[in-house]
């Protein structure tokens, strides 16, 4: 039986009122005189609480969501007349070309056969000397 319950058939009872239950709770020495009449414990919000805690722990994390495009890769394809070749990569197109102006003013046209610059594997400019 509630509190709430046994308050009321106790009051309906007495013929002291509430004065006779305050008596009555002296004589038996109750552990507990601090009774409310709802309960402290809300399944309300036990249940938000674990349906939130299932959301946060089962739901999909992702790192990249607005998938930004990658840093584009520019490589530069030296082949010397000599028969070696080599690949330099670059931060930048610009940085490239400007490498191959200052292997044209040391006299790229002697020893290269051919500078081919790419943008992620696409070419977007080249030279050919012999």
């Amino acid at each position: 039986m509630s509190y709430g319950g046994w308050r009321t058939k106790q009051r309906l009872h007495s013929k002291e009122g509430w004065d006779g239950l305050t008596k009555w709770t002296e004589v038996v020495k109750m552990k507990d005189k601090n009774w409310s009449e709802s309960s402290s414990i809300n399944l309300g919000w036990i249940t938000a609480g674990v349906f939130l805690l299932l959301l946060v722990c089962m739901g999909k994390s992702e790192a990249n969501v607005y998938d930004f495009p990658p840093k584009d890769v520019v490589t530069m394809d030296v082949e010397m007349a000599n028969g070696t070749s080599g690949t330099y990569t670059c931060p930048s197109a610009r940085w490239c070309y400007i490498k191959s102006l200052e292997y044209e003013a040391r006299g790229a046209e002697q020893y290269c056969v051919s500078l081919v610059m790419k943008r992620n594997g696409k070419v977007i400019w080249w030279r050919k000397y012999q």
